[in-house]
């Protein structure tokens, strides 16, 4: 019972953080629903739902981290795979979405995203901290990311 409420909690915190910064320009019920898909991936993530957390990349995402070689879908599928079965309890990837812009079936997003992590003695430190822009499309039906481009940020 407690694990629940901690595990609904910090959805809820994770949630809040990804639409109180948000900036939403153009279409904003689109936009609306840009923000549900990244709060669908925190949630996915931090139940370590490897189908759920794949779900917002396209088939044939290119994610691009800078000073490494491109990814694919099934990179980054084998990246979560080895990440779900070693990471410590209490790591968490909490986004602040900064800006949504969405006109017509095209989304951009920026945000930055920090790599949490809770010591053993409670406290949480920040592990990573990356900036990313995200292109999504809505040619199937639902928003998926098409290309993402991330760095670190120091």
């Amino acid at each position: 019972m407690n694990r629940s409420l901690a595990l609904l909690a910090s959805v809820l915190i994770y949630s809040a953080a990804l639409t109180s910064a948000a900036q939403v320009v153009g279409d904003t019920v689109a936009g609306a629903q840009v923000l549900r898909v990244f709060e669908h991936w925190t949630i996915a993530y931090e139940k370590g739902d490897l189908d759920g957390t794949m779900s917002i990349f396209a088939p044939g995402v290119v994610f691009a981290f800078q000073g490494s070689k491109d990814q694919t879908y099934e990179d980054l599928r084998k990246g979560y795979v080895q990440d779900f079965a070693t990471r410590q309890p209490g790591t968490a990837w909490v986004a602040r979405l900064e800006e949504v812009y969405v006109e017509g079936s095209v989304a951009i997003v920026r945000s930055v995203w920090e790599l949490k992590v809770k010591s053993g003695s409670g406290e949480t430190q920040v592990k990573a901290r990356n900036r990313s822009v995200d292109v999504l499309s809505k040619g199937s039906g639902s928003w998926r990311i098409i290309r993402s481009f991330n760095y670190p940020e120091k």
